[in-house]
Formats: C-alpha cells, structure tokens, sequence
C-alpha cells in the first residue's frame, strides 16, 4: 500500500520537508483495502478471461458442444 501511495506523481517534486508531514495510510485500512482489491482484481481478471474465451468461441462459430468439450479437456489432449 505504501508503494502506490509513496510514488504519488505529485509526490514526486515535493521537497523532504514537505515529506516529513505527509500523513500515511492507516495499516489497517490500508490492509482491508488491498484484501478488498486483490479479491475484486483476481474476480475481474476470471470474468474478463470469461468474456475473451466467449468472444473467441463466438468469432470461431462454436456450437455448445465444442463449447463444453473445451471447458471438459478433450480426451486426447488430457495429460496422463
């Protein structure tokens, strides 16, 4: 969290006098933040994953049976 928050662009030009007041984020807040961001990241990047494998099988014109013998692994292609 302090990562983001210390490499501010407008952080950047400020003297360290000016850096010593800085008031920095809570640890606690700070720590159900990057929770909170992590789960709702890691959801977005399944649906957004999702939606391309969608798109893809839409633009290759795949009937819902290719659909499921992707999603299941084809038998030939399974490692053993």
């Amino acid at each position: 969290m302090l990562h983001p928050f210390l490499n501010e662009p407008e952080r950047e030009n400020e003297t360290w006098a000016q850096a010593q007041s800085w008031q920095l984020p809570d640890t606690v807040a700070a720590s159900a933040w990057l929770d909170n961001y992590s789960r709702l990241s890691q959801q977005a990047r399944a649906a957004w994953e999702d939606c391309i494998d969608d798109l893809v099988a839409d633009w290759y014109g795949f009937d819902a049976p290719m659909r499921q013998a992707i999603v299941e692994g084809l038998p030939w292609a399974k490692r053993r």
